[in-house]
This record gives structure tokens, C-alpha cells and sequence, in this order.
């Protein structure tokens, strides 16, 4: 996935990098974000931004092996050093399939419950899970997207983006009518993945001394090495895109304004607009 990988015979695994899984049930879909902690495209060493690098449904119907298994496969190919499990529907069964999924990976998996997500329907109630309340997870989104490009999104995060933009933007729900909007695990996969790389919970990172050794050899000959930078340093990836949209536009082509661009421009907008408003 893009820059995140190795040679064919290295698998990196990149503390800035943290994959979250939504474990659906035969009523909800499952959901897997991919979200990794870089340097801020300001370049303030105070700030840092949430960059979505993948988001993907999965059907209600998939088989949980699958689902565990693309999972573990995914975070090899992007580097995760944890991957983040909302087992709020998954019983005993489940977990033993998604402990087994990850046991020849060098990912950590986190299961953990959210314990207000359709209460009725927490199979895990019993099991000595780490809790996270959905209060958390959007308290994590909010303040991430409180700085300006504080989260970002990759063509292939557009899901999550129009999810997280229609649950930000919806009325609030009156007393106790909240019901999960229909891309509710979608939500829930952005706000894990940013909630776990933002606050680093030691109930889910574990220790260091629990960790592998930082160079490693499987039996397959693969080798696997640790990146423990807690933030992504994007320099190399901001100057070769403006480079390349300078060659563009040497070339006399058309260069058009980013994601990122366009929405600084909606937010002076909006800013310009609400003041007028405002001016008596």
C-alpha cells in the first residue's frame, strides 16, 4: 500500500501506523481503517496529523476466518504494530479465530469493547476485555480535527471521509433516541485507529519489553524490522509531490488543486461567510 512496504523480504513495522477492525455481525457490516500518526503538513513540531491511508466494508456475511485473515495479511503490507479490534459483538469463538489469524504476524492485536455500542448485543461482557467508550472515540476525532488538516484522507479512505463528515455534520440526537447511523462502523474503525495512535492506551501497546526482537528472521526467511517513531516524518513524500506537480506545470499541464487545498479554501470561505453574518 503506496510507501508503506519493504523489499519482498522485509516486513517493517511502524509504531505511527495502527490498523482498526470492526467486527460486524449478521446485522451490521464489519469496517477496516487503516490510519497512520505523521508530521504535520505545517511543519510545526507541536502538531501532528491523522493521515486515513485505507477504509474498506465488508459485507455481513463474510466469513469471520476471511475477515481475520485480510486483517492480519493487511497489516504486514502496511507496516501496523497494532491492529485495534472493536469485539463488542464477538464471543469466545470469534476471538480464538482473530488470535490465530495473528499469531505468525509481528502485529499486536488489541481486542477491546465498546461499551456502549448496541449494549444488547455485547457477547463479551464477561471476558476481561480493555473498554472504550464511543465518547472516547469522538472526543479523539474531534480533537484531531480541531487543528486544520488534522485528519486527512487517501482516495482509497473516501468512505470514512463521507462517513465521519455526515456524522459530524448531522444534528445532534435528543436524549436518549441515539440509534448508529448506518456507516456508524466506519466511524468507529477512524475514531479507534486515531484514539489508539493519540493517547497510546498501555492496556493495547503493551510494553516494550513484550515486544519481538527489533530484527527478526521468520522461518519463511522474511525478516522483520521495528520503525518505533511515534510520528511519521512526510518530508521526503511533500517534496516529491510538489515536484511533480511542478513538472507538470512546466510542461503546460493542468495541475488541480489537492484535497487538501480545496478544503482550506471551503474553510476561509465558510470563516469569510460566518463573519459577515455576524458584522451588525
Amino acid at each position: 500500500m503506496d510507501d508503506l512496504t519493504g523489499d519482498d523480504r522485509t516486513v517493517w513495522v511502524r509504531d505511527y501506523v495502527t490498523i482498526a477492525a470492526v467486527q460486524g455481525d449478521f446485522r451490521a457490516r464489519s469496517a477496516i481503517v487503516v490510519v497512520e500518526r505523521a508530521r504535520h503538513p505545517s511543519h510545526d513540531p507541536e502538531l501532528v496529523t491523522y493521515r486515513v491511508r485505507h477504509a474498506e466494508e465488508v459485507p455481513e456475511d463474510a466469513a469471520i476466518r476471511d475477515l481475520a485473515a485480510a486483517v492480519s495479511g493487511m497489516s504486514c503490507e502496511v507496516g501496523a504494530s497494532l491492529c485495534v479490534l472493536d469485539a463488542s459483538v464477538a464471543g469466545a469463538a470469534m476471538l480464538r479465530v482473530w488470535d490465530q489469524a495473528f499469531q505468525h504476524v509481528p502485529c499486536r492485536l488489541a481486542p477491546v469493547r465498546l461499551v456502549d455500542r448496541e449494549r444488547e448485543l455485547s457477547a463479551v461482557a464477561s471476558f476481561a476485555l480493555p473498554s472504550v467508550t464511543r465518547l472516547d472515540l469522538l472526543s479523539a476525532i474531534r480533537v484531531a480535527l480541531d487543528i486544520e488538516q488534522g485528519i486527512t484522507y487517501h482516495r482509497r479512505a473516501e468512505v470514512a471521509r463521507r462517513a465521519v463528515e455526515d456524522y459530524t455534520t448531522s444534528p445532534p440526537p435528543s436524549g436518549d433516541d441515539w440509534a448508529p447511523p448506518p456507516t456508524w462502523h466506519l466511524v468507529v474503525g477512524v475514531g479507534l485507529a486515531v484514539w489508539a495512535l493519540m493517547e497510546r492506551p498501555p492496556a493495547l501497546v503493551g510494553s516494550g519489553g513484550s515486544r519481538r526482537d527489533l530484527e527478526q528472521a521468520r522461518a519463511d526467511g522474511v525478516r522483520v524490522r521495528w520503525d518505533d517513531r511515534p510520528v511519521r516524518d512526510t518530508t521526503d513524500l511533500d517534496a516529491a509531490e510538489a515536484d511533480r506537480r511542478e513538472a507538470i506545470r512546466t510542461a503546460g499541464g493542468i495541475v488541480l488543486p489537492s484535497r487538501a487545498e480545496i478544503q482550506r479554501r471551503r474553510e476561509r470561505l465558510h470563516r469569510a461567510t460566518q463573519q459577515r453574518r455576524e458584522t451588525p
